[in-house]
């Protein structure tokens, strides 16, 4: 009985050791509908889902509810071999609001430089030390959504996987793929700017944004909403100077872009004082979604 009661501990040990960090849906489109690519296509869905749900990513060992839900697209621009692909990378994540059934968009970005090789039954190995044009490039994606995700739920939590993705962009540094390098102009906005922005410590306070809008504002938003709406109020402001300052901010563009039409309902709730002041600063802060904002004043 005794041998039979320890092993039973040791299963569930293993079980949780094994525990999955992520629920994660995949989609991979091929426009051509190209009939040569579609068993191939699939698997690549298949193996892309694999990698996120089965693999032990945080150090957590995070229940059935707790999972992050992430949503993952992979749009095929190029088909330069059998094996060879550039595509459009467009990942989504959610993060729950305390209390409530509602989820909160924690990250919306498109990359547009996602270049790899894919044979059908390929093994998936990662390791964060070795370049892999392929699993690097979905581990940095694995790290940036743990990072913000944990940063959300408590004061610089997510650094521990901000430092996993900054050490696999090191490692890519002498990859022919484009978006592991520092560039300037519009290709500025890759994998390298993101984690160099996360991992600056001139930006320390992004962080601390994301933390207080979250914890400080969306879980206590059913508790007291107008409060939750005025803790937003000095994370957006905070954004504001911090913009102001550094202008082009990638970290901070990726932040509007996930919140841009939840900021919109929250602050059709307030007055139009309110309203006016904080439409000001966010179509500064965040320009490309000016239009959006103005939606704020309509019913």
């Amino acid at each position: 009985m005794i041998k039979k009661t320890l092993l039973l501990v040791l299963l569930f040990t293993v079980m949780l050791g094994r525990a999955q960090d992520f629920n994660c849906r995949v989609q991979v489109v091929d426009p051509n509908n190209d009939a040569a690519f579609k068993q191939l296509f699939g698997a690549l869905q298949t193996s892309v889902l694999e990698f996120y749900n089965n693999r032990k990513w945080s150090t957590d060992n995070l229940t059935q509810n707790e999972k992050i839900d992430i949503n993952i697209t992979i749009n095929i621009d190029q088909k330069l071999g059998i094996d060879q692909f550039v595509a459009t990378f467009v990942v989504q994540a959610v993060r729950p609001v305390f209390g409530t059934n509602y989820t909160t968009p924690v990250l919306n970005f498109i990359d547009k430089e996602f270049s790899f090789r894919y044979a059908e039954m390929q093994s998936m190995d990662f390791n964060e030390n070795q370049y892999n044009n392929l699993t690097s490039f979905l581990g940095f994606y694995a790290n940036i959504v743990l990072g913000i995700e944990y940063d959300s739920f408590g004061p610089d939590g997510g650094t521990n996987y901000y430092s996993k993705a900054q050490t696999i962009v090191n490692v890519a540094q002498s990859a022919p793929e484009g978006g592991w390098k520092q560039v300037m102009g519009t290709r500025s906005r890759n994998r390298y700017s993101m984690i160099n922005d996360f991992m600056n410590s001139r930006f320390k306070i992004i962080h601390e944004n994301i933390y207080k809008y979250h914890r400080l504002g969306m879980d206590a938003m059913t508790k007291d909403a107008t409060a939750s709406r005025a803790v937003i109020t000095e994370v957006i402001t905070s954004f504001f100077n911090l913009a102001k300052q550094n202008p082009n901010t990638l970290a901070i563009k990726i932040f509007f872009d996930a919140k841009v039409n939840e900021i919109v309902e929250i602050y059709k709730k307030a007055d139009n004082t309110e309203k006016t002041k904080i439409i000001e600063m966010l179509k500064q802060i965040d320009i490309t979604n000016s239009m959006k904002y103005d939606t704020i004043f309509s019913k």
